[in-house]
């Protein structure tokens, strides 16, 4: 664990255990440990966190969008001014990834992170999704406590998040400095005083939905300056609505009261929850609950160590909008052996549940039962496996690249090449792996040599389509060329494969060799023709060369 911050338990894959997130500061990654059911935990991260922060400060575990699965953030330390980004940490350069996969750490990012939960297949985990930069809460300064809970009761979880640091030991101006005199001119007494500090304001973000929060930090005033770091919600007064509680350095707690019923009672109903376990686990500590009502589920588990050293109130806190009347509340018991539901419960209240009066939960009932997906697999359709090297275009002649260009394949293209009236599918190729085809016969797809098209190309291909250029009633290949593997820009021609009774003969089309991105046909000027352009990511124009 090393560095270990933050530290949130839920029951990620739904078997009936809780499983652990531990965010770690520093070089250690994050670790997901998914509980094994025999008093062990298994390490899951690699196989269901694509990339995690790299300072990870305090984390959360909670239901961002109502589906009855837990999402995970993490808090790490990006700003959001443009001059304080430059001032303050580097970022990775490309030796770092390089490392980090050689020694076995997973990929990690200064900034924020918004894992969001996928669901399960055949009951398995789908990997996260991670949204941070999408969902707008990214960069939010030297953060540490990030708690969601529905703090406009409008029935979906906002999130809160503190900040600030006495010390910021990553200004660049001061680790110029300090290497500069530290230990010649000048000793700790000296230096110690000149370490710049991070005194900013808390973030509140509003849950907009469709994974989308908005920066309300200004409306709901909380755009003090501080070092806050832990942080918890309660219902202080008891009106509804949930008030804000944060430690700070050097300065007394903030104590935020929630206006929220005061302003429109109407619009904002609430539910509290008071769940009364048997012994010794008196406030039912890693009991599920649902909310239902007729805008659908809201989702909840019972652990109070939130954010960042830190603990909750034990009390469940639902938002419900304009709805005054509850459907249903079940409340799934620790060890998924004994379920309590309520019927049409009125809002505005604090319910009690009692462990003790719940009914028995048989063993075949699962939480909750696989969905049948639209898709499947089916891999045993085609036989192809792709081969090309992990070319670091970074280390050559393109160093400030905003991501890679050298692996961009591998295309395909679908079309009926050999006039059976099927689809039959092209898959580009690069250095390594041929130009490969693929025909339909009997529903399968039969890998075939077709003369001078599934030929080992001088370039890799970045994108092609099927067309039929020359009007003679059967499909042409257009293949454009790009990455960063040749060094000589001449190598980068891009090719019609022009199909003569099922033989495809090689010709450069008419423009410039250059590193492309992409192909697409259309009729632009409606006089019946083929128009093509190429485009090209990294010259950002696009290319006329056919009509």
């Amino acid at each position: 664990m090393v560095f270990g911050l933050g530290l949130a338990i839920g029951d990620v894959n739904k078997d009936g255990y809780p499983d652990i997130y531990v965010s770690n500061d520093y070089v250690a990654n994050d670790i997901l440990y998914i509980n094994q059911k025999n008093g062990t935990f298994k390490n899951m991260t690699k196989d269901l966190v694509s990339y995690q922060s790299r300072f990870s400060m305090g984390n959360d575990m909670a239901d961002i969008n109502n589906d009855a699965f837990q999402d995970i953030m993490t808090t790490d330390m990006m700003p959001e001014s443009y001059g304080r980004k430059k001032q303050t940490i580097n970022g990775n350069s490309y030796n770092n990834y390089v490392y980090n996969e050689k020694y076995g750490y997973e990929p990690q990012y200064v900034r924020n992170m918004l894992h969001v939960h996928n669901g399960l297949t055949n009951g398995e985990m789908i990997p996260y999704s991670e949204i941070g930069q999408m969902a707008g809460i990214f960069q939010t300064e030297w953060s540490w406590s990030p708690l969601f809970a529905d703090y406009d009761n409008d029935g979906d979880k906002d999130l809160l998040v503190t900040n600030g640091f006495p010390k910021d030991l990553t200004d660049k101006d001061f680790t110029n400095y300090k290497a500069q005199v530290y230990g010649y001119l000048v000793g700790d007494y000296d230096i110690i005083p000149k370490i710049p500090i991070v005194k900013v304001s808390n973030y509140a973000f509003e849950n907009t939905g469709n994974l989308r929060f908005r920066d309300v930090t200004k409306g709901w005033g909380m755009s003090i300056p501080s070092f806050s770091n832990g942080a918890a919600f309660s219902d202080l007064d008891n009106d509804g609505d949930l008030d804000y509680i944060t430690s700070n350095i050097n300065d007394p707690a903030f104590v935020y009261r929630n206006h929220t019923m005061e302003l429109n009672p109407e619009k904002h109903h609430f539910l509290k929850i008071k769940l009364l376990g048997t012994q010794p686990n008196t406030q039912g500590l890693g009991a599920k609950v649902s909310v239902w009502t007729k805008n659908g589920q809201q989702y909840f588990e019972q652990f109070l160590s939130r954010g960042y050293i830190s603990s909750i109130d034990p009390v469940i806190h639902t938002g419900l909008d304009t709805i005054s009347t509850i459907d249903s509340v079940v409340v799934i018991w620790p060890g998924h052996k004994a379920r309590s539901v309520i019927y049409r419960v009125n809002a505005d209240q604090m319910i009690e549940i009692k462990q003790s009066e719940a009914k028995s939960l048989p063993d075949s009932w699962l939480w909750p039962q696989d969905a049948q997906p639209l898709f499947r697999a089916q891999n045993d359709i085609i036989n192809y496996t792709h081969l090309q090297s992990d070319y670091i275009d970074f280390f050559q002649m393109q160093n400030i690249l905003p991501h890679k260009f050298s692996q961009a394949g591998p295309c395909m293209a679908k079309g009926d090449i050999n006039g059976d009236s099927t689809e039959d599918l092209i898959v580009g190729g690069n250095l390594e792996s041929a130009t490969a085809v693929y025909l339909q016969r009997n529903g399968q797809l039969i890998r075939a040599d077709i003369p001078g098209l599934t030929d080992m190309p001088a370039c890799l291909q970045t994108d092609m389509i099927l067309v039929d250029i020359d009007n003679d009633q059967d499909l042409d290949l257009l293949s454009v060329s790009g990455g960063y593997a040749n060094e000589k820009e001449s190598d980068y021609r891009h090719i019609l494969y022009r199909n003569q009774k099922g033989k495809f003969v090689a010709e450069d089309l008419p423009c410039d060799p250059f590193i492309a991105s992409v192909v697409r046909q259309a009729d632009i000027d409606n006089d019946g023709d083929k128009d093509i352009f190429i485009g090209s990511r990294v010259k950002r124009s696009a290319y006329s060369i056919w009509e």
